[in-house]
């Protein structure tokens, strides 16, 4: 009974520490600890960092210790490369974290990757050679550049540093897809695979529109949307902007295409998923090009109404949605929201009273040095009389006196209206007007065909109708 007892409890002890053992293997497996040695002691605090799209985040801090800045924690750190910092944000080194994530980085007194041991972590070997590689490239390429913009050389010359500059071009090429090659399923691979450029077939090198069609159709082979560990470096902003600015035609339908297929591609990947559809909604609620922010009314139909994205809170999708909801009205191709604004007699006048072929609606204030040069402009063209048009100007000046006086003298012959009394939404909020001037183009159906362009444009738009 003795021996019974003893053997239960002998083997109670036994699972506990092997509950013991288990768990400090999973605390061992899920954390980090990367040792930086430094010579001597570099600042008072070092910050450890990771790249997240264009920008970079903090994600833990070290003080000097023994020859050691030590960055520890008890969860891992998700992939991407990663940077130390000094004090002042400055960066020192450049490194990867994957799934080996405790590792030591030993450098010299240039406290940079120029001289970077790495040690417990083959794939950080392998991405330090690539990075010195690629400096050392880029650095004979950037002055045999230097001599070609001088114009100190003649045609011979200048052949030979281009045919030099090609090679060098290759030789990293050539470097970086063999490195692919012998280090499959690795993240370097996938950070070099995505630098890749598309090579375009040589059947079709030689003509421009097929081989944009191509660039566009296969820019994404080399580059994985699905994994997360790119968004933390600063490839896949730049590859998005390349993408978006360079291969798709700046009209909001062919926009709204390859968002869709960016963010189909990030498959079950939210992360990546929720950054793209942020980063696309701050590029198109203000856009540079004319009928662009169609694109921002669709992200919060298609994407906030219909999915939880990260760091929406309600009150942030309100706000969408309604800024979503004001542009809507105003978009290319809508029917003008109504206005009803006092004239200088006081009366009450709306555009759509206006029997003209293009009614140019101006927003402006009496204060505004830049409105008072888009009015001369503007009354050139009105007083050319090329074009059967009509002015609605609408000031936003409650000096009523100041207003009238400045029609006056600048004989401003036109429909003149102030928008401080209204018998219609404010103006602001109905056409988004949170600077002036702005000028909104209507066709003869009193819909909107321009808007926020400057004076000089107004007839190339209606030369294009």
């Amino acid at each position: 009974m003795h021996n019974l007892k003893t053997n239960y409890l002998n083997l109670k002890i036994a699972i506990v520490l092997l509950l013991l053992i288990s768990v400090v293997s999973v605390q061992s497996q899920d954390s980090y600890k990367i040792d930086f040695k430094t010579p001597k002691k570099i600042d008072s605090i070092l910050y450890l960092g990771n790249y997240f799209g264009d920008k970079y985040k903090l994600v833990d801090t070290s003080t000097f210790s023994y020859n050691t800045y030590t960055f520890s924690g008890n969860k891992n750190l998700p992939g991407g490369i990663y940077m130390i910092l000094d004090s002042k944000k400055g960066k020192l080194i450049e490194f990867l974290i994957n799934k080996d994530q405790k590792f030591t980085l030993t450098v010299d007194e240039s406290f940079s990757n120029n001289n970077l041991i790495t040690k417990n972590n083959p794939e950080n070997e392998l991405f330090n050679k690539h990075y010195l590689f690629t400096n050392q490239v880029f650095t004979e390429i950037n002055a045999l550049r230097k001599q070609i913009e001088s114009k100190k050389v003649d045609k011979i010359v200048t052949d030979s540093i281009n045919k030099e500059i090609a090679r060098l071009t290759f030789n990293l090429t050539d470097f970086r897809q063999k490195a692919i090659d012998q280090n499959k399923n690795t993240f370097y691979a996938a950070i070099l695979k995505a630098l890749k450029e598309v090579e375009v077939p040589d059947s079709i090198k030689n003509q421009s529109d097929l081989s944009y069609y191509y660039l566009r159709e296969h820019f994404w082979d080399n580059v994985d949307l699905s994994d997360g560990r790119l968004l933390r470096t600063p490839l896949l902003t730049s590859k998005v902007e390349t993408y978006l600015d360079k291969l798709t035609p700046p009209i909001a339908d062919s926009v709204i295409v390859s968002i869709n297929k960016m963010i189909a591609q990030t498959k079950a990947n939210t992360e990546v998923r929720d950054y793209l559809i942020w980063l696309f909604t701050s590029k198109y609620q203000n856009p540079k090009i004319m009928g662009l922010d169609a694109v921002f009314v669709y992200l919060a139909d298609n994407y906030f109404a219909k999915y939880e994205i990260t760091n929406t809170t309600p009150s942030i999708k309100q706000t969408i949605t309604k800024k979503a909801d004001q542009l809507r009205k105003i978009l290319i191709g809508s029917l003008a929201p109504d206005l009803w604004l006092i004239d200088t007699t006081g009366t009450y006048k709306s555009f759509k009273e206006i029997k003209a072929d293009y009614t140019i609606i101006f927003f402006w204030d009496i204060d505004c040095s830049i409105c008072k040069k888009e009015l001369t402009d503007l009354k050139k063209l009105n007083d050319d009389n090329k074009y059967n048009l009509e002015v609605y100007a609408i000031a936003s000046n409650n000096d009523l006196d100041a207003w009238k006086n400045y029609i006056k003298t600048a004989d401003l012959n036109w429909i003149n209206v102030n928008g401080s009394k209204s018998m219609t939404p404010d103006f602001h909020d109905l056409y988004d007007i949170y600077a002036t001037p702005v000028i909104y183009v209507l066709d003869h159906d009193k819909k909107i065909i321009a808007k926020r362009i400057n004076a000089q444009q107004i007839f190339q738009v209606i030369e294009r109708q």
